[in-house]
């Protein structure tokens, strides 16, 4: 047997760059799957705070009311005629604020500022 015999180099070679492959493909995977998972959290823990937010109160807060509803709970109280409504973002449009019965909409952070300031000095 001659030592400079290559047969079999190419198999050798194949399974050393198969594995490499492999794990590569996994790598991406993995990263993938990561990724995924964090925006499901992610996502979760954004729908848990705005339902906090909106509700000030965890059990309230699993009755997912409209914003209807929620408009039309604070309006009854004589003190509350003196509280303006502010709505808006990405999910709410002027004409929805309207129809809930909000005083104002601001479409993003800025605009909320401007309408709440000039709700206040109004």
């Amino acid at each position: 047997m001659d030592l400079l015999d290559e047969r079999g180099n190419v198999m050798i070679e194949f399974a050393i760059c198969f594995l490499i492959f492999m794990l590569f493909v996994s790598g991406i995977t993995m990263t993938s799957f990561w990724g995924i998972g964090n925006a499901y959290i992610r996502e979760a823990a954004f729908e848990a705070a705005r339902s906090y937010a909106v509700y000030e109160d965890a059990e309230r807060a699993k009755e997912k009311r409209t914003y209807k509803e929620i408009v039309q709970a604070v309006r009854p109280t004589p003190a509350s005629k003196q509280t303006k409504i502010l709505v808006g973002g990405l999910a709410v449009t002027p004409r929805f604020s309207k129809s809930a019965g909000a005083d104002a909409y601001g479409a993003d952070a800025d605009m909320a500022v401007t309408k709440a300031l000039s709700l206040v000095h109004s």
